[in-house]
């Protein structure tokens, strides 16, 4: 998820204000901490990262948050 992001030329709080979350929380997401991300917040940063939220979730799921 860090490349995408980076790719699209947004900090973690820049990111983080487009879908409503706390820089903190995007940075434990691209560390692998997604245990508390949800099905809307999933989806908000898929759109955010011009991805589809399958796309993002495999992503996360197969360790390539960072």
């Amino acid at each position: 998820m860090k490349t995408l992001r980076i790719n699209r030329r947004l900090t973690q709080k820049q990111l983080g204000d487009r879908i409503g979350v706390t820089q903190v929380y995007i940075s434990k997401i691209e560390r692998g901490d997604i245990g508390g991300l949800t099905i809307t917040k999933l989806i908000k940063l898929a759109d955010a990262l011009q991805i589809t939220p399958n796309e993002l979730l495999d992503k996360l799921l197969n360790n390539e948050g960072g």
